[in-house]
């Protein structure tokens, strides 16, 4: 590609060509490398154009939208930097980075993987790449990057994969609909339909509505990879059968066609992470042998495990929502620990549904886990619902000082929004 062919693809006017073209995309000063191309984007607290003097000290081209150049001197002021560089005149710097991601998954033959869900995104796409490498060159999205902007600058990562799997996550409806008509999945996975971002779409049939969205961008051979207990019946669904399984407290006994395996995985919840990986890894075409290499390969995801003097500590504190509470509770029961300490923070964007949700959650622990301790506003209601032995904080601090006290397990989980992971950085500090 050069430099009128990228011009054209993000429908923009060179105002100044630039010494050096290399199609690599920055939207970050604080990462930005020689030579890179930088594309200010408008988010709604801030205007990544404030940016571009900056950006111009390492870019060989800047992309600036029309209001910009023509409400500032940015021009002027970019070219006193750096003399060398490009410059194009654009509408909106998202619009530019989506045509590019566009351009991108339009010329690449690999086959596109799309999953959503309530829950169990991560880990499924993390397992199901695992998976498919004993097979295929694999390419995953990386970090959290589940939205519109993260998707598009996975896209313009991949290179000669076989196939790309990507997550997708929203808060409203039409979010995972942009997404999938930029990806267009050749498969659409869809984990389950929960509670999270309730409080935005007012009930589970419109969360339902919301990651159906992931078909929008279906052809006609695209297929809808679900478990078999949810409830969705159209011609690209495929189920997939929950195998023969046995939680234990550290690990998972199944069956896959006969063939008993036992995976160091930790929870329920894992198994319908797993059907799913099966059903999808089946139709690719890999044997029986190659699933259970990789499924032996993988290792869990974001429950983290620390042992300390005489406690362990379970980090779960990523992101919460009522079914992953409770799947957490029950991962606790099943622990061989005497003192089982359950540990939660308040979740987040459950709107009017907020009281409910965490009473809820109180009234399904019972005495067999042996202390639980909330931490924020709503959590309130949780502690109010439970019988036995509970204690609720607003202080961090009080709550830190109480932990470090006790002994045997302590889980913890709560909305990444209660900046639970800082308890548990903490806790896992050596007092003087």
């Amino acid at each position: 590609m050069n430099i009128e062919e990228f011009n054209k693809i993000v429908k923009g006017t060179i105002i100044k060509k630039p010494k050096v073209f290399k199609n690599k995309i920055c939207i970050d000063t604080r990462t930005i490398k020689k030579n890179e191309i930088f594309i200010p984007i408008k988010f709604k607290n801030k205007d990544g154009c404030i940016y571009l003097k900056e950006a111009s000290k390492y870019a060989s081209l800047v992309l600036i939208p029309k209001y910009y150049l023509e409400t500032t001197n940015i021009l002027e002021e970019v070219l006193n930097i750096n003399k060398n560089i490009g410059i194009i005149e654009i509408e909106d710097g998202l619009s530019s980075l989506i045509e590019l991601a566009k351009y991108k998954r339009n010329n690449t033959k690999s086959l596109v993987i799309v999953i959503t869900g309530s829950n169990g995104k991560t880990s499924t796409k993390e397992m199901l790449s695992t998976v498919l490498k004993q097979k295929y060159k694999v390419f995953k999205s990386y970090k959290n990057y589940n939205n519109i902007l993260g998707v598009c600058l996975n896209l313009l990562d991949i290179k000669d994969e076989d196939i790309l799997i990507f997550e997708v996550g929203m808060n409203h409806l039409g979010e995972i609909e942009g997404m999938s008509k930029i990806l267009k999945p050749d498969i659409g996975v869809i984990t389950n339909i929960g509670t999270a971002h309730i409080g935005n779409l007012k009930s589970k049939k419109n969360i339902l509505k919301a990651k159906l969205e992931i078909m929008k961008g279906f052809n006609i051979n695209s297929k809808l990879f679900i478990n078999d207990d949810l409830d969705i019946d159209n011609k690209y669904v495929v189920k997939c059968k929950i195998p023969e399984y046995q939680v234990l407290e550290d690990k998972i006994k199944l069956l896959i066609d006969k063939n008993p395996i036992t995976l160091n995985l930790q929870g329920k919840h894992n198994i319908f992470n797993i059907s799913l990986v099966i059903g999808i890894s089946k139709y690719l075409n890999l044997s029986n042998k190659e699933i259970i290499k990789g499924l032996k390969k993988y290792k869990q995801y974001r429950m983290k495990e620390y042992k300390i003097d005489n406690k362990v500590v379970i980090d779960d504190t990523y992101n919460s929502n009522l079914e992953s509470v409770i799947n957490g509770i029950d991962y606790l029961k099943l622990t061989h620990y005497k003192n089982k300490v359950l540990v939660l923070g308040d979740i987040k964007e459950l709107g009017r549904y907020s009281k409910s949700i965490h009473t809820k959650i109180g009234k399904y622990i019972d005495p067999s886990i042996f202390k639980t301790y909330t931490y924020g506003k709503d959590s309130k209601y949780i502690s109010d619902n439970i019988k036995t032995n509970k204690k609720h904080y607003i202080d961090k601090e009080e709550l830190l000082k109480d932990l470090k006290k006790e002994e045997g397990i302590i889980y913890l989980k709560g909305s990444h929004s209660m900046n639970m992971d800082s308890i548990v950085k903490d806790l896992l500090t050596k007092n003087d």
